[in-house]
């Protein structure tokens, strides 16, 4: 499991695990959830549609351009010191059903979900797109990734603090949109300095 808040990234750096609340916390309850739901059937022949979009309160789906504000998140179950609202990537193996189940845990440990889909074609399929992410992210955009930099672009543009979660792959899928988001404001003419500014809101 890794996670990440967007003022704490550094320019120097690939993302830096931050979250409130403990990592090891949410990497138990992500893990359980995960175990207690193994033995249901993922929905691999309709999944793909769901690529992508953002996923808010009851399972719905949004586009992936949906402004984060206009998406209702799985609320808390417990009312915690800090009630701000996290970012969920899946991992391999993850259908937008399974993944709302683990929205919930989330929620259970005091958190405001909504998660971006990253979906699940089979197996063989979701480590194809692994290795693809890993080794040459630019070759096959893949949506998940597009739709985390659309929220990190927001955030900055927003001067908002940005809270994601990436289970498996998904860890992978925000180190590569944080990556994406770098270069993108390197092509703006900002320079080294003025990255890590924008990156420090």
């Amino acid at each position: 499991l890794g996670s990440m808040k967007l003022d704490r990234l550094q320019s120097n750096s690939q993302w830096q695990p931050k979250i409130s609340g403990g990592q090891s916390v949410l990497a138990e309850t992500v893990t359980d959830c995960f175990e207690k739901t193994s033995a249901k059937g993922l929905d691999f022949q309709n999944d793909w549609k769901s690529d992508g979009c953002l996923q808010g309160a009851n399972g719905q789906l949004f586009p992936a351009d949906t402004l984060l504000s206009d998406v209702p998140p799985v609320l808390a179950k417990i009312r915690a010191q800090n009630q701000d609202t996290v970012v969920f990537v899946n991992g391999i193996m993850t259908d937008a059903e399974l993944q709302n189940s683990v929205h919930e845990a989330l929620a259970q440990q005091g958190y405001n979900v909504v998660g971006v889909r990253n979906a699940t074609a089979g197996m063989a399929k979701d480590l194809a797109q692994c290795a693809v992410d890993k080794i040459n992210p630019d070759s096959i955009p893949n949506k998940a990734t597009r739709t985390t930099l659309s929220l990190l672009k927001q955030a900055a543009e927003n001067h908002e603090e940005l809270y994601l979660i990436g289970h498996s792959q998904g860890a992978l899928i925000i180190n590569n949109a944080v990556q994406q988001f770098k270069e993108s404001l390197k092509e703006q003419g900002k320079s080294k300095e003025e990255v890590a500014e924008t990156l420090s809101h």
